[in-house]
């Protein structure tokens, strides 16, 4: 959706990132490596990792949801690749511990948690996006 906005957008999105109490000063944080599956799968049965684990295995999740460099991470200002990164490593976390489904509705309740805790731009854009299609 980034194309919809105006140029300037990512620079304010960037310093709002940097900024918000709940990202943690994402700036100086070191991007996550990929989740190692295998390591993932060393984890024993009833735990949350197992869970995640046989959720992905199960139902041929990626375990980042959107691949990070076919949607150009990367070329993101520091804050907003950390943070980007790390939404999608824990997006299939959220929906087990929240107890939320793949609907449209339980994907909006995600996008609210991540703004509120991150003050993540996509995360507003994406419940007005569903609700205008709606």
């Amino acid at each position: 959706m980034g194309h919809y906005v105006d140029a300037e957008f990512g620079g304010i999105a960037e310093r709002a990132a940097s900024i918000h109490p709940g990202a943690d000063n994402p700036s100086h944080k070191q991007v996550p490596a990929r989740i190692d599956l295998k390591q993932l799968a060393n984890n024993p049965s009833g735990f949350l990792a197992d869970e995640l684990n046989r959720m992905w295995r199960d139902n041929n999740f990626d375990p980042e949801v959107l691949d990070r460099d076919a949607i150009g991470l990367t070329k993101l200002p520091p804050a907003l690749q950390y943070l980007n990164t790390r939404i999608l490593q824990m997006h299939d976390v959220w929906h087990l511990v929240a107890g939320c489904e793949t609907s449209a509705l339980h994907e909006i309740a995600i996008s609210g948690f991540q703004l509120a805790q991150f003050g993540h731009n996509y995360s507003s854009m994406f419940p007005a996006d569903a609700l205008e299609q709606s």
